[in-house]
């Protein structure tokens, strides 16, 4: 079949061989095929650029095979998903939903507070996949015993009735509801604090006069 790195020129075109699964070692130009990227392969002692074994087109057919693990490969964009999370979130609850998508905890929270921008493909993928099954299978559960983890103790579960039964319908209504009092009243806490602090100081002066 050939050396993997053997080239030739013919009608005065650089060529080399190709040993993707659509040419199988047969000759083709080196316009055809991507440039090495790392350092160290980038360039070879005598200066000429080094390529890649395979040319774009076997490249693509091999990403493109569903029997390849590597399809799935890559990052993308975690707030294109969001939706998909929080929907996961307000069925099964933080925890459970981590383990079904294979995922730590930790890199559960950073999808849900946004601190993490990019996810890996095939964690989107087993998060989609445990979505679905949830889904189909009319899945929600309590917000008390996923708070209480009723599952993981093996006790039986709540079903939800009304919408305050549901873990954050719209978002976690006691959470919200604590944060826009402190919210409200932050203003108004901060005013009480500076005019406790002067009072304090004007009868520290007082009292020394």
């Amino acid at each position: 079949m050939g050396k993997r790195y053997e080239e030739r020129i013919r009608r005065g075109k650089l060529q080399k061989r190709c040993f993707g699964k659509l040419h199988n070692g047969q000759w083709m130009n080196v316009t055809s095929f991507r440039a090495r990227k790392l350092a160290k392969y980038g360039k070879r002692k005598d200066g000429s650029t080094a390529y890649r074994t395979e040319c774009r087109a076997c490249e693509i057919a091999r990403r493109n095979n569903p029997e390849n693990p590597r399809t799935i490969t890559g990052y993308v964009l975690v707030d294109k998903y969001r939706p998909f999370i929080l929907e996961i979130r307000h069925r099964l609850g933080s925890k459970e939903a981590a383990r079904r998508i294979g995922i730590g905890e930790t890199t559960w929270s950073k999808w849900c507070n946004g601190s993490r921008k990019y996810a890996q493909r095939q964690s989107i993928a087993q998060l989609l996949n445990a979505l679905r099954e949830a889904r189909l299978n009319n899945e929600v559960r309590h917000k008390t015993s996923i708070k209480r983890g009723a599952a993981l103790r093996g006790e039986p579960e709540l079903k939800p009735v009304e919408k305050k039964d549901f873990y954050k319908p719209t978002g976690d209504l006691d959470n919200e509801r604590r944060s826009k009092y402190h919210s409200e009243h932050l203003e108004q806490e901060l005013l009480n604090d500076r005019i406790r602090r002067r009072r304090k100081r004007e009868a520290d002066k007082a009292a020394s006069s």
